[in-house]
């Protein structure tokens, strides 16, 4: 539900690059997760689940401040017609 609301306020490129660096965080979460509980022969079920949390909330930001849509165009949609 809150990416429904950050997508609608993300331009096209914008769009783009948030499920990719999406794809990119979460590879990174996992492997860092994996490796850390190689090391310690154990899991933190918990944990993980909210480190991708937290990992999708600060791309999300990121992505939202990086890539917003101008005021002008959030404000008349579909002034940007084409003819």
């Amino acid at each position: 539900m809150i990416e429904q609301i950050l997508l609608r306020y993300l331009t096209k490129k914008g769009k783009i690059i948030y499920f990719i660096g999406l794809a990119v965080v979460f590879g990174v979460v996992i492997y860092v997760d994996w490796r850390a509980s190689n090391l310690r022969g154990y899991t933190l079920g918990g944990m993980f689940i909210l480190k991708l949390i937290i990992a999708n909330l600060v791309w999300g930001l990121i992505c939202y401040y990086a890539w917003r849509k101008p005021k002008e165009e959030m404000q008349n949609p579909k002034s940007k017609k084409k003819r």
